[in-house]
């Protein structure tokens, strides 16, 4: 009886232990489907997403593309599972941290505060050697455009020299140890630029120094053709400057000669209309004189006298008297000049 009893209670205890981990199991079970959903569907979202801008296509022939097509991959599926991977690996840090284990919540702490740097690592990594690919290209077209020797030689180590800086940032992001790395490329390109060097001074010693004197030559013309440019350009620019002004000028001195037109036919309206016969002489001219001098009786004509020469209006009383018939003197009595005006004899 004693065994039974002790079996019942064992089972019983099993049951009841189950039943209290029901509730964990079905948290971790729930979250383990909810990471498993989002990360699917931010994985087909982002693949589409790469795929439209053309990222796949624009860099398949690229170091990256070729590497990732031998594993049957493109770029985007590469991003899109590195972040699919990611909340995978939350949610399974999340649903581990649920059963309060603590080697095992220690671990998870751990890896969920490395996860970021690790993609971002990749995400730096896919993104600088995109980046690299569009400097190498851009860089190929400019010296193809320029006619510049040894193209090929420079956009190798350009690419080389780029995708070092990539892997060095995308290392140091994942807080992985670099200085290795760094002795390694510091020898490789000390290497390079001493093969260079050495390349240099066979090519002098072994007979090649007329092909590098005239590689020289192409070089310091082109220079010398790139300073020509530049000055052509800043000469251009300055022509056209000056071609602006000399326009701006021109309308300006046609506007001065339009206004003297103007004043000119004005001058010449009013002369004519100081030329026709007045009827009322005397009338017009206390018009014209105003306070600037004063008519005084003399016969058979006008005696004025000038009281204000400099507002007085000479033009237009001579041209008035001359015109009606008038001959016409100039004099000078007491300081005052006096216009004298008779009638002309006929």
């Amino acid at each position: 009886m004693m065994a039974v009893n002790t079996l019942e209670e064992l089972l019983k205890m099993l049951i009841e232990n189950i039943l209290a981990l029901l509730p964990q199991i079905a948290k971790t079970l729930l979250i383990l489907v909810i990471g498993w959903i989002i990360g699917k569907c931010i994985y087909i979202a982002v693949k589409k997403f790469i795929e439209k801008i053309g990222v796949d296509s624009t860099f398949k022939d690229s170091i990256l593309g070729r590497a990732l097509a031998r594993f049957g991959m493109t770029i985007s599926s590469f991003v899109a599972s590195s972040i699919k991977w990611f909340i995978y690996t939350l949610a399974l840090m999340s649903a581990i941290d649920i059963w309060g284990i603590p080697v095992l919540s220690h671990f998870t702490q751990i890896a969920v505060e490395y996860l970021p740097n690790f993609i971002g690592g990749i995400l730096i990594l896919v993104a600088g050697m995109i980046i690299s690919e569009i400097l190498v290209q851009i860089i190929d077209e400019s010296l193809s455009t320029i006619k510049v020797p040894y193209i090929k030689l420079a956009s190798l180590f350009s690419r080389i020299l780029l995708y070092a800086i990539v892997v060095v940032t995308a290392l140091l992001v994942m807080k992985i140890d670099v200085s290795i790395l760094y002795a390694l490329l510091n020898a490789l390109f000390w290497g390079i630029a001493l093969g260079i060097g050495v390349a240099i001074g066979i090519a002098f010693g072994l007979g090649l120094k007329d092909e590098v004197a005239r590689s020289a030559r192409r070089w310091f013309q082109l220079a010398g053709a790139t300073e020509e440019k530049v000055a052509e350009k800043e000469y251009e620019k300055k022509i056209k400057e000056y071609k602006k002004k000399i326009e701006n000028l021109e309308k300006e001195l046609a506007k001065e000669k339009e206004t003297v037109k103007e004043l000119k036919e004005k001058k010449e309206e009013k002369i004519k209309e100081y030329e026709r016969m007045e009827m009322d002489l005397n009338g017009k001219l206390k018009s014209l004189i105003k306070d600037s001098g004063k008519i005084l009786c003399a016969h058979g004509g006008y005696s004025i006298e000038v009281s204000e020469p400099g507002v007085f209006p000479w033009i237009e009383v001579l041209v008035t008297l001359v015109a009606n018939g008038y001959k016409v003197s100039l004099e000078k009595r007491d300081q005052k000049y006096i216009i004298e005006a008779t009638l002309k004899r006929k």
